[in-house]
């Protein structure tokens, strides 16, 4: 019995596997690459504002430059496309947390420390002040103060 693209069921599960996928061994350097590609082969037909957004994206993940615009693209994204690819979005969200990390320091004039990223909040904003607070739990920051933050690509890229 064929079915429409309307009626078709989400894959909860890549083809042949279980859970085992979202094991960080199983995360490659190209693994949010092919999210992305997949995302892309089922936007292509329907819209291309999606398809503009996913490239902005793929690109500025090849160029390694501005990670907190890539924060922004993906944020924009996710927004977007949560409710239909909860799955792809899960794993994209693991593989960037991988891939950006936060500098915050007390203020102007202090040294910066590298925090990591969770990427739970759905904005930028909330981003950096879950780290923020995280860096006020660790004992990087004390209350009060101007502190800064900005967000970079970890270096090495972890395989």
């Amino acid at each position: 019995m064929e079915t429409s693209d309307n009626n078709r069921q989400p894959q909860l599960l890549p083809p042949g596997g279980g859970i085992d996928f979202l094991l960080d061994e199983h995360q490659d350097d190209q693994s949010g690459h092919v999210i992305l590609d997949e995302l892309l082969l089922e936007a292509i037909p329907q819209d291309s504002d999606l398809v503009d957004e996913l490239l902005e994206l793929k690109f500025a993940l090849i160029q390694r430059e501005g990670a907190e615009d890539v924060l922004n693209l993906f944020c924009r994204l996710r927004r977007r496309l949560e409710r239909r690819h909860y799955l792809a979005c899960y794993r994209l969200r693991r593989w960037l947390e991988k891939r950006i990390e936060a500098t915050v320091s007390p203020g102007r004039g202090y040294p910066a420390h590298t925090h990591p990223v969770r990427l739970i909040p759905r904005t930028v904003d909330g981003i950096a002040n879950a780290v923020l607070n995280a860096a006020r739990k660790n004992g990087t920051l004390t209350p009060g103060g101007f502190p800064r933050i900005g967000f970079r690509f970890a270096s090495p890229v972890p395989a």
